[in-house]
C-alpha cells in the first residue's frame, strides 16, 4: 500500500469522528488523496514537508471540535442518568408504600454521593444489600444539596425522604450539578405521584413560581 494511500485511509478515519468534514475535504483536494484512493498516478506522488503540515493541522482543528463536544455529552448524559433514576425511583417509591402497606425511604448520602431505597419491614440484611445495590454518582456530577420543609439545606451527611402507605410523601427538593455546571433540581411533592425537574438550582419555596 503507497504513502498516500495510507494516509488517505487514516485522514478518513479522523474525517469520521470529526464534525469538520469541510476540512477534509479541503485535505483531500490539496494533497490529492481522492486520486491515491483511486491508485491513480497522482496517489503515488510523495508529500512535502509543506502538506504534511498542513494535513497534522486541519486534523489537530478536527480533534479541538470533536472532543469537548464528546466530553460535554458524557457529562450532559451523567446528569440526565442520575435525574432520571430519582424520578422514576421516587415514582415506584409511592406506588410500593401504597401497595405493601410499609413505609418507605430514599436515602441520599452527600459524603458518599450515594443513593438507595430501603422500607420498614427490611432486616439488616437485606438494608445492606439494598445500600449495596444503591446507584452511587461518577464523574462530575454530585447531589449538591437537598432541602427539606423546616430546615436548612443538607449538604453534608445523610437526607432521607419518607414514603407512607397512605400514598403520600415528605417534600423535598433534591439539587444535582456538574461541578457547579448545568444545575438541575427535582422536586418531590406529598400528593403528586411524579417529581418535577428544573432548570437551575430552584429553592424550595421558590417551586411555585417557576415552570419546569
Amino acid at each position: 500500500m503507497s504513502g498516500n494511500l495510507k494516509t488517505y485511509k487514516f485522514t478518513q478515519i479522523i474525517c469520521n469522528i470529526g464534525p469538520l468534514p469541510f476540512f477534509c475535504h479541503v485535505v483531500y483536494a490539496t494533497l490529492g488523496l481522492s486520486d491515491a484512493a483511486n491508485g491513480n498516478e497522482m496517489g503515488e506522488k510523495g508529500f512535502t514537508l509543506l502538506e504534511l503540515t498542513l494535513v497534522v493541522a486541519l486534523m489537530g482543528i478536527v480533534l479541538a471540535f470533536a472532543i469537548p463536544r464528546f466530553e460535554s455529552r458524557r457529562q450532559a448524559d451523567d446528569t440526565d442518568r442520575a435525574s432520571r433514576w430519582i424520578r422514576l425511583t421516587v415514582q415506584q417509591l409511592k406506588t410500593d408504600a401504597l401497595r405493601s402497606q410499609h413505609r418507605h425511604a430514599l436515602h441520599l448520602d452527600l459524603d458518599a454521593q450515594k443513593m438507595w431505597w430501603t422500607h420498614d419491614a427490611m432486616s439488616d440484611v437485606e438494608i445492606q444489600s439494598a445500600v449495596d445495590a444503591g446507584i452511587t454518582l461518577s464523574g462530575k456530577v454530585r447531589i449538591q444539596g437537598v432541602e427539606l420543609p423546616g430546615k436548612t439545606m443538607v449538604s453534608e451527611g445523610q437526607a432521607v425522604i419518607r414514603f407512607y402507605p397512605a400514598g403520600y410523601s415528605g417534600m423535598a427538593m433534591i439539587h444535582l450539578a456538574e461541578n457547579q455546571d448545568r444545575p438541575i433540581s427535582i422536586s418531590i411533592e406529598p400528593f403528586l405521584p411524579h417529581s418535577r425537574q428544573y432548570e437551575g438550582q430552584v429553592a424550595l419555596a421558590d417551586r411555585h413560581t417557576i415552570t419546569p
